[in-house]
């Protein structure tokens, strides 16, 4: 799933990363909780830059 790739991306660079992540994308948001390099938690919300087109 996304969150999944969000965190993997991220601790390719930072592998003891903690804290969150957000990624705004097209039709959604991701959040990520890492916690020393590991995903705790995640959501995600239907809200993106292009899901607010037209309102």
């Amino acid at each position: 799933d996304e969150a999944h790739h969000v965190s993997r991306g991220l601790t390719l660079n930072m592998p003891q990363a903690t804290g969150y992540v957000a990624d705004l994308g097209g039709g959604s948001l991701e959040i990520v909780d890492l916690e020393s390099g590991k995903m705790q938690h995640s959501t995600s919300f239907n809200f993106g830059h292009l899901s607010e087109v037209g309102r």
